[in-house]
Parts: C-alpha cells; structure tokens; sequence
C-alpha cells in the first residue's frame, strides 16, 4: 500500500491516503513472510472510550512479517505515516521461541518524519508493542505523541501539551516485552501519560533498547526498565515526572547505561517533576535495584548532582553528595538509590535548562474562592503565608 508522491514541491500531505475507522478491528494486517511499505498515509481506527470499549491495532505486523516507513519499494514515493486512535498504534508480533518476530524499520529520512503516532485524534494507549524475537529500527525523525504547544511559542517546559493526564493522545510510548531489539534514534516521545518506553521480560528472554539522539519529554516517566538493557546517547529527557526508572521483576534486572555508551556524547536527563503527571516520582534518575546505573557524563541541573538513598516510597531520604540543592524526597532530585546498587555520575555537568519553566501554568488554573483546581490530579493548597493557590510542591496530590 503506498500514498502518492509531490514531485512539484507541493503539500507533501495533500496527497495522502487514509486508511481504517473501523471499530475494534485492525485497519491494516501484515502476513508472516510478507512485506508492507507504506508511506504518505494516516492510518485511524476510531475514537473510543477504554474504559467501555476495545479496539484492534491500526497496524499489527505477524511475526515473520515485515512492515517499511516511509517510503515505497521504488523509493519514489515518500512520506510521513500517520497512526491514531487504537489500543495499539503498530502492534510487532512476538515469535515463538526459535521463530523470527515481525521486523520494523523506516527509510531514510526525506526531510520528514518516518511516523507519527497520536497526532490528531487519539486516543492510543500503546504507540507501539514488540514481542519475542521481534527487531525494530527507527531512525528518520520517528516520532510519538501529539505536537506540543512550546514549539509555537515559549520553548520545552512542563505543562506544554495543551492537555493533561489521561486527556492525552497516547498513553505508553513504546513498550518492549521478551526479547525484542529496538534501535530509536533522531526522534522523539513526547505527550504520553505514562512510560515512554516500557521493558519488561518474557519467558524467552529480556528486551534491549538503544535511544541516540533523542528526546523524551513531558511523559509520564521517560524510560522504565524492570528487565533487559538501555544504553542512552546524545539524548534529552527533559521536563517529564520522571526520567530514567532502573528496575527489577523479582526474577530479571535491567541494566541502564546513560553514559553514552560507546556512541559517546552528552545526555541531558534533567527537570522532573510530579508537576508533569500524577503518581510521578519527580526523580530523574532512579535506581531500585542492587545493580549499579551508569549515569557518568551527564548533564543534570544541579552541580554535584544531587544524590539521594531513599526508602521505596521516597518518603524519607538521606542526602549523600556534599551539598543538596534540592529537599530530599521532594520534587527535583536528580539521582536516588533505594537499593544497594550505585547511581554512577562522573563527568558530570550542568544543563542551562529553566526547570522553572511551565509551573507556573498550574497557578492559573486555581479558583481562589473554592480553593478547587479543575485539573483533577491537583490540589489547591494553602501557601506558608495563609494564601490559598495551587502549590506545585504539594506531593501526592
């Protein structure tokens, strides 16, 4: 299935093809043993509610199958794929053990993004699932999550996506289960209500997940890993509830590296807050478990940066740099231990990021008489001097 090309320097979108809204049903099936190019399309199954309904992928990929992004077999033809409202956007089938997964990739970039997944109506809970031997490489300008309303005006903050919560467009970014190999790079996760990308271990093995150049911002919490291995390069994570979580499932630990890995580079991973999403930690870089994180070459936005050993609920925590700039367990610590394993931060250096940006957004939504703030997840809390607004440090609320 392929859109039309703009030869003449037209609207590459004027000529694209839309595909689905049909409910419940996947829009588009790639057999095992075959292979789908598609490019300058929108592919939608329909608004639907959750809690009430279900809903099939837009796209579901069989193992053995392979989906291309962005481009036709000839080459001629590119552009952008557009997913939208789905319980999974693209759904990449696991394999059995011994058995291929389904394969996903996208051309080379033509100055346009490869795929955007919850631009337009939404909802979508899981952008994309991978299963057991399945591999996945994006890399031209992929990106997952609606627009945010900073690039027409203030620059990246909290707050930016002209909706909060659950009202978002896409729920999960990515989510890894078993051992699916994914490569994302150039591109970004941005607008989801919960993880940007998600690894969780299967009974055949554990995912693996490599982020170059590429930003996470305003999730939920960016990168969440309970089994497998991350490596992180010349990346962003900026302005989300929280950043990086290092986990383990009780049988598997993950192993995170935000060093830089050997692409080298600097990551940035800096300005969280529970400001961003409800349940959020407000913590950058979290360490659960007795493995140690490499967080060496980072820049953060304190100096030193600040580290904590906290307890699993982050209830009470111990400053163990010389100087914290930030309260223990309250929002904003850059690096937090609950368990025996180290958070390595070597090398460290300092973003020029305003995590101030966009908090003051939640004092407008206060009514003063009522003390009732319309975002659900908020509280309108009386401030030391007796006035009553909505306090962005009130945890928990």
């Amino acid at each position: 299935m392929e859109g039309t090309s703009c030869p003449d320097g037209g609207d590459p979108y004027a000529n694209e093809i839309a595909v689905g809204w049909a409910t419940n049903l996947t829009q588009i099936q790639v057999h095992s043993g075959s292979t789908l190019y598609l490019a300058n399309a929108a592919v939608s199954g329909h608004s639907f509610d959750f809690a009430t309904e279900s809903a099939g992928s837009d796209i579901d990929v069989e193992a053995g199958g392979t989906l291309v992004l962005g481009t036709d077999r000839s080459g001629r033809i590119t552009g952008t794929v557009f997913v939208d409202a789905a319980a999974t956007g693209i759904a990449c089938e696991g394999g059995k053990a011994g058995d291929i997964g389904c394969s996903l990739s996208d051309a080379p970039s033509s100055g346009l993004p490869s795929l955007i997944i919850g631009q337009y109506s939404g909802p979508v809970a899981v952008g994309i699932a991978a299963g057991d031997n399945t591999t996945l490489s994006l890399t031209s300008q992929p990106r997952i999550g609606e627009q945010e309303s900073w690039t027409l005006d203030a620059g990246p903050q909290f707050l930016s996506c002209g909706r909060l919560g659950s009202d978002l467009t896409v729920t999960q970014g990515v989510v890894l289960q078993g051992n699916a190999s994914m490569t994302f790079e150039n591109g970004a996760v941005q607008c989801v209500g919960e993880q940007g990308f998600l690894l969780q271990a299967s009974s055949q093995g554990a995912p693996s997940l490599s982020l170059s150049n590429a930003t996470i911002q305003n999730a939920g919490l960016g990168i969440q890993a309970s089994a497998g291995t991350v490596t992180v390069s010349n990346s962003t994570l900026q302005y989300n509830g929280g950043a990086v979580e290092q986990d383990s499932d009780g049988t598997n630990v993950a192993a995170i590296d935000l060093s830089g890995g050997a692409a080298g580079g600097t990551n940035t991973i800096a300005c969280s807050n529970r400001i961003q999403a409800p349940g959020a930690t407000g913590v950058s870089v979290l360490n659960t478990t007795s493995k140690a994180l490499n967080a060496s070459n980072v820049a953060w936005d304190t100096v030193g940066p600040d580290l904590f050993a906290c307890n699993a609920q982050l209830a009470s925590c111990i400053c163990e740099s010389a100087v914290c700039e930030s309260p223990p367990g309250g929002d904003a610590m850059d690096a937090v231990t609950e368990s025996m394993g180290a958070v390595t931060t070597t090398g460290n250096r300092l973003t020029k990021l305003d995590c101030t940006a966009g908090l003051a957004v939640a004092l407008k939504h206060c009514d003063l008489t009522t003390k009732n703030c319309p975002l659900s997840w908020l509280t309108c809390c009386p401030l030391p001097d007796g006035g009553g607004q909505c306090d962005v440090v009130c945890p928990g609320s």
